[in-house]
């Protein structure tokens, strides 16, 4: 799940979901995953800002070459794997995953953008990284679904009910500590790492991106059966953030060795 200040991501993914839960509602109609993930990738697509970077390649040249910024062999020969092994997606990045003896691989880089100057890009990355409390997280997003609700797709008072329901389910993913990062030496110009997920923002001159690597215990299930979806959402982020409070070293570390050769094929594009 998004993390609740990346505005554009969560606003697009808002009105899609809405737009499209709707439809489903009047047509019947099964949810196509793939159609979703290609609605889902075009619409942020549309909204990432678009510049050339000094590399020489602009942010939607760079988002098709993502898998090749983070290599099924790379992530194979960091975790000891096979890269035949991996299961790779490519939903606004490029993924790998791998489960096997109760464990679990998983490495992403996601939304590489690239920025109008350097010095745009260092402001966007002090904004994306500042440190943000439960309340603080919790009015943006209240303002990010408020302007979901008065997108032009969500003309309905169904897509309205369920852009509302969507958000107030993201709210409760909002840890109580809120959202903090800590300084990852050693990779790129700058980078941090978020406290509720152990993903890490990285700036190389005017280009951004996010990337999550980690090999460690398999999240737990979850241990409750119920009908209400708050009590259920409640449930899963609290065994979620737990996991992930457990497996913060794995997450640190993996990023730590991924992060770096992330940055040296980036300089080769």
């Amino acid at each position: 799940m998004p993390r609740p200040h990346d505005s554009t991501t969560i606003l697009s993914l808002l009105v899609l979901v809405a737009a499209c839960d709707s439809k489903r509602d009047e047509r019947d109609e099964k949810p196509n995953a793939d159609g979703a993930a290609q609605r889902i990738e075009a619409a942020v697509e549309n909204e990432v800002q678009k510049a050339e970077r000094e590399f020489g390649l602009d942010s939607k040249t760079l988002r098709k070459r993502t898998c090749d910024l983070l290599t099924a062999e790379m992530v194979a020969d960091g975790f000891g794997l096979n890269a035949s092994d991996l299961e790779q997606t490519k939903i606004v990045g490029c993924g790998y995953t791998w489960k096997g003896n109760e464990e679990v691989v998983e490495a992403r880089i996601l939304m590489p953008q690239v920025h109008a100057s350097t010095a745009a890009a260092k402001k966007w990355f002090e904004g994306a990284t500042a440190n943000r409390t439960k309340e603080e997280l919790a009015a943006q997003m209240d303002r990010i679904t408020k302007k979901a609700q008065e997108h032009e797709k969500i003309d309905t008072k169904s897509k309205k009910r369920t852009t509302k329901k969507v958000g107030g389910l993201m709210k409760m993913a909002i840890p109580e500590e809120g959202i903090s990062y800590e300084n990852l030496p050693g990779i790129g110009d700058e980078a941090r790492i978020a406290s509720n997920d152990g993903t890490a923002i990285v700036r190389v001159g005017n280009v951004t991106f996010r990337l999550s690597a980690y090999r460690c215990k398999e999240k737990p299930k979850v241990d409750i059966v119920s009908t209400d979806p708050k009590k259920l959402m409640a449930r899963t982020m609290e065994i979620e953030h737990k996991w992930v409070a457990e497996t913060m070293d794995a997450r640190r570390k993996g990023v730590a060795m991924l992060g770096p050769k992330v940055v040296e094929k980036l300089k080769t594009l």
